[in-house]
């Protein structure tokens, strides 16, 4: 069966892009869980959890 070149093109990109969404989810989740102290704003925890999650996102290997 003939497969047009761009549906394999169109499949690769949509898996790196959901693949790439949920690293990028379970990365946030770990930050702002691991930076949680006590009963402080979500805002707070997210600020302190940036650092992290620049470094954890920087440390995925790219395609």
């Amino acid at each position: 069966m003939p497969i047009a070149r761009s549906t394999v093109l169109w499949g690769h990109v949509l898996t790196s892009v959901v693949s790439n969404v949920i690293s990028v989810v379970v990365i946030i989740l770990v930050a702002l869980i691991s930076s949680l102290r006590g009963v402080e704003p979500l805002r707070q925890a997210f600020i302190h959890s940036a650092p992290r999650l620049v470094d954890f996102e920087m440390s995925l290997p790219q395609d």
